[in-house]
Order: structure tokens, then C-alpha cells, then sequence
């Protein structure tokens, strides 16, 4: 009987010294509190919800797998981390007692993955407010996306754990560089963009068609520059996680492609297991790239959305200030009569972008062309007649709100339209359009149909609904009534 509970003490302690003391003893489960700050914060270890409050007890299974940890709050963005087991356990100095004794040696075999704990507690706080809209902003339409990173802006580096969580920078040697530019897919940054403009309430989902377009804000996003941290741990093979800074240069945009509000923003992702337990496949590395881009250009969206300017810009338009403008003296000369003098009176206009079409107002050389026409043009802005002749024009008015623009040319035109205060029409009236489609070599051609309705946006702005065929080019021409040859 003596032998036998020897032998079996000898097998235990075989067992004990071949495994360790922490492998075997130490528990499959560890508790770590997630400081939250806040009592409306929730806390979830790897998408599962550990609970609500200032102080959450999460439970964390020891698998050399690292954690990912999230934390919602109600009105603010996510923020993202990992917790990784990185100290060994107090059990592993009892492995030392019986190598010491019987080896002379420390223990060899205490590595598994009971034989290291988390962090006992870690803070997280949930700090960035998302400026959501409210009734006095714009709506926000992405325009154009892309990223632009040229091969020398374009970093992956790597670094231990133990340095990354002292603030140090990798080693030399751990950052590599891109032989070529880097080509990515801009549907990532399209997609992470409608998602920040979707929570935050700024993508207009009321299926209204006839909203006033001078209440979007259209946006453009080039990412120049953007750097991958993977942290590493050595403490189990797929220990790592992931990082993303990114650099992205904003536009804000009128309806009428005018920048009106342009920054630089340099942010960083939250970090992302690379690995998760079960799961080593490329696409969920994917996921996770994707993931840390989306958190970096939120966060930079959530930083150009704070700016005083910004702010500014997206308050909403929907009434035309009033203006105490000089009068203007027009001379109305000879009036259009019949189509052909309907012609001559209809102009093309030249910008540097393209081209539209323009109605003579005053014989004395003043036009009257749609504002989108020439909004932000540069200086080279001509006006060519019927006749042949081409003239250089300046913008005397406008009115971004009505979408139209009063030009001057140092010209005697022959014929001028009469601009009517109360245009006489009704739905179903046969009517003429004269412009300029598609090119500028079809100048002054005349299309016909009939007002098929009239339309109000939110704002009051009246809308002529027609079927007449017209074309881009066409854009500040004239629209006639056959018996009564004014503007409408």
C-alpha cells in the first residue's frame, strides 16, 4: 500500500514538474473591470456584451488569444482596444521549487497558456462626441473619394508588445516601404464614410425628391497618407493586433462644386485583433484591415466635423439673404418677336469647365445665364453669339439660391427678351427650348414639347416640369411659348 501511494506520488509530481504549476492550477477563466468613465457605457470582449456602468467585470478565457474589447456609449463613437495576456501568473513561481530541488534549473515547461494572466483591469473611455445633425445643418453627399498614397507614404512597421505599451517607437528596420504606389479598392473608404454620415444623421433618408439642393453639403476625401502598426506578442503564435494612421485631405462642396471648406486631418484607428480565437483565416485579417481603416476615417471625419468653419458652412440655406443691391438701367432696345429673333437672342457661354447657353436681357450688352454655369470659373469667361462674334463677360449679380447669374459684355446686341414678372403659362402649353446641347458647335438649336407640370421644392422654389429634349449645354437658355415670346 506504501509503494503504491509513493508510486502515485512520484506520477503527480512527474506531471507537475512536466507541465507547471500555473498550467495546471491557475484557472481557465480570468476576471478583468473595464473602467469606463461613464455609467451609459456597455462593454463587450469579442462582440459579446459584458455589461453596463463606470466599472464592468468581464470574464476572459486564457488562450493566448488577445481580446478584443469594445465600448459603446450612446451619442459618442465606439472606441476599440485589445488585452492581452502579458505577465506570468503568481502559480508559475511554485514550478520553481520542485526544478530548483530536483534539476537545479528553472522551469522549462511552464508556458502554456494558463501560465500567463491579463492585466487585472484596464481603462477605456469613450470620449468622442458624434456631431449629429440637427434641423438647422445640411444634409452631406459624398462627391469623390480616393485614395492617393504615393509608395513613400505608404508604411507597414512592426513592434513588440512590451515596447508598444511603453510609448516607444519600432525598432529600425521594423517599418517597410512600397516599391510602387499603392492601389486599393475606394469602395473601404466610400463604405467607412456612408456609415459616419449615417449614424451621425447626415445622409438624408426622407425620400423626398424635390429638396433644396442648396441644403447638401457635397463632400470629397483623398486619403494621401496612411501607416499599419501590427503589435506583436510572443506569447502564443497568433498574439498580434492592428493599427491604422491615417492622413485625408477634405473638401466641403457646394451644389455648385465651390469649395467652401478645405483640411488636412491626420487621425489613428482604435486596434484591432488581427486573430481571434477559432478564426486564422486571410479574410478575417481582411476584416480587420478593413475594420482599422473604417475607425481611422471616421475618426478624422468626427475631427473636420468639430471645426468652428466647418460648422459654419453645414448651417442650412433655405431663404435667400436680402441684399440692398445698386439698380441696374438695362436697355431693352428691339424685343424678340418670332423664333429667329428668339435665336439670335439666345447665347453661348464659354468657361473654362465647358460651356452653357445665355439669354440676352439688354441690348447694351447684359445676359442672364444660369448661375452653375459660371461658378467657379476663372477669369476666362466669353460669350459667343449668333452672329459669330464672341465677347469677354464679367458677373455683375447673382443668386446661388435661384441658380442664376447676370453677366455684361462690351457689346450692342440686336435683339433682347422680355423678362416678365408674372409669366403667363399652364400645364400642357407648347414651348420651345433654345441652347446650346452637348457642344459647342451646336449653338442656338431649338427643341420643342410641352409643360408637363409645375413643381415646388422645400424652400418654394417653382420648377417648370417639362418633355422638351435638352441637354447638358442647354443649361441657361431660353424657354419660349410660340405666341408669346418672353421668358419664362
Amino acid at each position: 500500500m506504501f509503494k503504491k501511494a509513493i508510486s502515485y506520488l512520484l506520477i503527480v509530481s512527474i506531471i507537475i514538474m512536466s507541465n507547471g504549476c500555473a498550467s495546471i492550477l491557475n484557472g481557465k477563466y480570468q476576471k478583468v473591470d473595464v473602467f469606463t468613465g461613464s455609467s451609459e457605457s456597455s462593454v463587450y470582449v469579442n462582440d459579446v456584451k459584458q455589461g453596463t456602468g463606470t466599472a464592468v467585470r468581464s470574464k476572459m478565457q486564457r488562450d493566448f488569444y488577445p481580446k478584443q474589447i469594445k465600448v459603446e456609449r450612446p451619442g459618442y463613437k465606439p472606441v476599440y482596444a485589445v488585452h492581452r495576456q502579458s505577465k506570468k501568473s503568481w502559480l508559475y513561481i511554485m514550478s520553481w521549487i520542485p526544478f530548483v530541488v530536483v534539476y537545479f534549473m528553472p522551469p522549462l515547461l511552464d508556458r502554456g497558456p494558463k501560465a500567463f494572466d491579463y492585466s487585472k483591469s484596464m481603462s477605456l473611455q469613450v470620449d468622442r462626441k458624434v456631431n449629429s445633425k440637427d434641423s438647422t445643418q445640411k444634409y452631406m453627399v459624398l462627391k469623390n473619394v480616393k485614395f492617393d498614397v504615393k509608395k513613400e507614404d505608404f508604411t507597414i512597421e512592426k513592434i513588440d508588445y512590451k515596447r508598444f505599451k511603453k510609448g516607444k517607437n519600432s525598432k529600425k528596420g521594423d517599418q517597410e516601404k512600397y516599391d510602387e504606389d499603392i492601389a486599393v479598392d475606394n469602395s473601404i473608404f466610400s463604405n467607412a464614410l456612408n456609415a459616419a454620415l449615417y449614424d451621425a444623421g447626415y445622409i438624408d433618408t426622407s425620400g423626398v425628391m424635390l429638396k433644396s439642393k442648396m441644403n447638401n453639403t457635397y463632400v470629397n476625401a483623398s486619403v494621401s497618407k496612411m501607416k499599419f502598426t501590427q503589435v506583436v506578442s510572443y506569447k502564443g503564435s497568433y498574439n498580434r493586433s492592428l493599427i491604422c494612421l491615417a492622413t485625408i485631405d477634405w473638401e466641403f462642396l457646394d451644389k455648385y462644386d465651390q469649395v467652401k471648406f478645405k483640411k488636412t486631418s491626420t487621425a489613428k484607428s482604435g486596434e484591432f485583433c488581427t486573430y481571434s480565437s477559432g478564426s486564422k483565416s486571410s479574410d478575417q485579417q481582411l476584416n480587420v484591415i478593413q475594420s482599422a481603416v473604417q475607425d481611422a476615417i471616421s475618426n478624422s471625419f468626427y475631427d473636420v466635423l468639430a471645426d468652428p468653419k466647418a460648422k459654419e458652412f453645414l448651417k442650412s440655406s433655405d431663404v435667400n439673404p436680402t441684399i440692398a443691391l445698386e439698380t441696374l438701367t438695362i436697355s431693352r432696345g428691339k424685343l424678340v418677336t418670332d423664333m429667329k429673333s428668339g435665336v439670335e437672342a439666345t447665347t453661348v457661354i464659354l468657361t473654362n469647365k465647358g460651356h452653357g447657353s445665355g439669354c440676352v436681357v439688354g441690348t447694351d450688352g447684359y445676359i442672364v445665364t444660369s448661375f452653375h454655369v459660371v461658378a467657379g470659373v476663372d477669369s476666362t469667361l466669353k460669350v459667343a453669339f449668333k452672329d459669330g462674334d464672341t465677347a469677354v463677360a464679367v458677373i455683375v449679380r447673382s443668386s446661388e439660391l435661384a441658380d442664376l447669374a447676370l453677366l455684361k459684355v462690351k457689346k450692342t446686341c440686336k435683339y433682347a427678351f422680355n423678362v416678365t414678372l408674372t409669366p403667363d403659362f399652364e400645364v400642357a402649353d407648347e414651348v420651345f427650348a433654345i441652347g446650346t446641347p452637348a457642344s459647342v458647335e451646336l449653338g442656338q438649336t431649338v427643341s420643342k414639347g410641352i409643360i408637363s407640370a409645375t413643381r415646388k421644392e422645400v424652400g418654394g422654389v417653382e420648377l417648370i416640369q417639362i418633355d422638351v429634349s435638352v441637354n447638358p449645354g442647354n443649361s441657361g437658355g431660353s424657354l419660349l411659348k410660340e405666341m408669346v415670346l418672353s421668358l419664362e
